[in-house]
């Protein structure tokens, strides 16, 4: 029966696409998680000014980065016009990025079974599964430059010029989302400097229109940094003003981190996110050849820019062992593997060997990938079913106050509000709440141990009380304080006040 299938698939490769994008949407839609009160939360909201109204991102120019990234916040602004605010809808980009790097991987292949195994490769990749759920800008920028080496790849077929400027849109695109597209520099530098080894008058004719193409591009892009922001390389100034501001930066650090994150550490952590991936590529310079190097190329480039590159001119800052950082690398490499899985298989000759490599392939991917896909579905959200509760309770009409046990309570508040908080909802602090009491308003808490620590003084006062749990999550809390007047009296004990 499994010869069958497979047999089948190998007649119509395009059911294993199919089956690939269907497993990738299935853990989106049941997946879902809190959004995290971080950089997705700050995308969504700049999303969503945009929007409201453009003028309230673009009329103040701030040039921090993320107010920068526009082919990240637009398309969600768009997603937000048609369907409204909501986790899924903030998320839906994340799924379009990584449905695209599956399309490329197929798309890549140059053979039924290749593409069968891209789809195997792809359909049980930890990596792109957990990073298809949450809004961030690295797995976007990822699928932008995939494309955009897939159409550089297919530079020698007919109307080849135009895949070289769908590459330069491409290239555009990504650098839009994420600055790291410009790795893409040594993709187009190799396949510039192949092609004019080989023939260098029709190289050139293949490339200029692209060039050109890329160049009206780039100085358009410009000529908006210099209207909206004051300058055209503005883009570049806001990275560099956060140089010393990054928590994972080294700057000031010991001779050995630095040691440590230029050595071990980065292959160590590349071989933890990718698994499998990496040890298959590794064999791809003996195993792929031909045009299709453009592949091991880009993998190449895009991990040693990742381990001895910067994300700043001004000062050395090596790029930190973060998951979403290395999904730039994610496309390349799964066509890599994919590439270099279908060669070999060329060069294993005996039946039952190949059998044997079969069944360590699959058990090794299927059992973590497993894992993970059991975990994505069926974690859970307790913070967004809390508000779902408080949304409830406010659409009432009754005066609804949220009493947060630490800051960032009220930023993901807003986001579950939709960015419009109705006038009889309101975030309070701790402090706030027991200096301004109101006895004529419906009065929750919600205490996040995700991000504040159980030791907390307001957390013992606060589960002292023994009030009313909400939610019946172990870090996540919502307590009903009805007219909160125990909870004021509970909580002024760590005022310097005297009511």
């Amino acid at each position: 029966m499994v010869r069958a299938i497979v047999d089948e698939l190998l007649r119509r490769p395009w059911l294993a696409l199919v089956l690939a994008l269907l497993v990738q949407i299935v853990v989106f839609v049941f997946g879902q998680s809190d959004l995290p009160v971080a950089d997705p939360l700050w995308y969504a909201n700049i999303a969503h000014k945009i929007a409201v109204d453009p003028s309230t991102v673009f009329d103040h120019a701030e040039i921090h980065p993320f107010v920068m990234r526009v082919g990240l916040t637009m398309p969600v602004a768009v997603l937000y016009k048609l369907f409204g605010v909501s986790t899924l809808t903030t998320n839906l980009y994340a799924l379009w990025a990584a449905l695209g790097v599956i399309i490329i991987v197929y798309a890549a292949a140059p053979s039924p079974r290749a593409k069968l195994l891209g789809m195997v490769l792809a359909t049980f990749c930890v990596a792109l599964l957990r990073n298809a759920n949450v809004l961030n800008v690295d797995l976007p920028a990822a699928t932008w430059m995939g494309a955009a080496v897939l159409c550089l790849s297919r530079r020698d077929r007919p109307r080849g010029t135009w895949w070289i400027v769908g590459a330069a849109v491409a290239t555009i695109a990504a650098f839009l989302v994420k600055e790291t597209a410009v790795w893409l520099a040594v993709v187009w530098l190799y396949t510039l400097a192949v092609d004019v080894r080989s023939d260098a008058r029709a190289a050139l004719r293949r490339f200029a229109p692209g060039l050109v193409v890329g160049a009206v591009l780039t100085a358009a892009y410009l000529w908006v940094c210099a209207r909206v922001w004051g300058s055209p390389f503005a883009r570049f100034s806001g990275i560099e003003e956060l140089t010393y501001e990054h928590t994972w930066s080294l700057q000031g650090k010991p001779a050995s981190a630095w040691v440590n994150r230029l050595t071990w550490q980065a292959p160590w952590f590349l071989l933890a996110q990718f698994q499998l991936l990496l040890p298959i590529a590794l064999a791809s310079p003996w195993l792929v050849r031909g045009r299709l190097r453009i592949w091991v190329v880009a993998a190449a480039a895009f991990v040693l820019l990742f381990w001895f590159g910067s994300s700043s001119l001004s000062a050395y800052t090596p790029l930190p062992l973060v998951p979403r950082m290395v999904m730039p690398i994610l496309p390349v490499l799964l066509v890599v593997a994919t590439l270099t899985a279908d060669a070999a298989i060329d060069r294993v000759r005996d039946a039952s060997w190949r059998i044997a490599l079969a069944i360590v392939l699959a058990l090794a991917l299927v059992i973590p990938t497993g894992r993970a896909m059991l975990k994505l579905v069926l974690r859970q959200h307790p913070e967004t079913d809390a508000f779902a509760i408080v949304r409830h309770t406010a659409a009432t009409g009754n005066s609804t106050i949220v009493v947060c046990a630490e800051e960032r309570c009220g930023a993901a508040g807003n986001f579950h509000f939709g960015f419009e908080i109705p006038a009889n909802v309101s975030f309070n602090s701790v402090t706030e709440y027991a200096s301004q009491y109101r006895n004529d308003a419906h009065v929750f808490v919600l205490v996040n141990l995700h991000r504040i620590g159980p030791q907390s003084e307001h957390v013992k006062l606060i589960e002292a009380l023994h009030l009313p749990s909400l939610t019946g999550h172990r870090y996540v809390k919502l307590y009903d304080a009805g007219d909160g007047a125990a909870l004021r009296l509970a909580l002024q004990s760590t005022l310097h006040w005297d009511p």
